[in-house]
């Protein structure tokens, strides 16, 4: 049996004003802006009922563990009715890296998300050099953290 998923992955030559990226936790207490200052990041919009969603997380926690202080990984839930399974998920298979809530904040800076999952891929100085729509592949994702740096 083999799956076949189609994505769309191209160059967003978007600027993010990072002082302005409001971040919280599940939990909804805020993500301080230190956890994000200075290091590139790997914004990964998701949800836990998302098969290909689920496929990227052990991905992008290996980018997470290879770049631990220039690069920050952050999943966004889009389903707020699946804050505890998207916690209960990750708990599950290991993955440590920040699970966050969708925002006014960053609904203000990415839009509308649409299709999961969608990943940013941005510099320390908040240019978005890249964004997916759908499952791509691990090396491709490494590639597009390469170019962070």
């Amino acid at each position: 049996m083999f799956y076949f998923f189609r994505s769309y992955s191209f160059k967003a030559p978007k600027q993010v004003y990072m002082a302005s990226l409001k971040l919280v936790y599940l939990d909804g207490s805020p993500i301080s802006a230190n956890v994000i200052h200075g290091k590139a990041m790997v914004l990964n919009f998701w949800a836990p009922w998302c098969p290909p969603c689920r496929a990227e997380t052990p991905w992008l926690q290996h980018l997470q563990t290879s770049h631990p202080k220039d690069l920050v990984v952050i999943g966004i839930v889009a389903d707020p009715g699946q804050y505890l399974q998207a916690q209960t998920f990750m708990a599950s298979r290991g993955i440590t890296y920040i699970l966050a809530r969708e925002t006014p904040s960053v609904d203000d800076i990415f839009g509308a998300v649409e299709g999961l999952p969608t990943t940013f891929y941005i510099s320390a100085t908040g240019k978005v050099v890249h964004t997916a729509r759908g499952l791509i592949p691990e090396i491709l994702m490494k590639h597009y953290v390469n170019q962070l740096f």
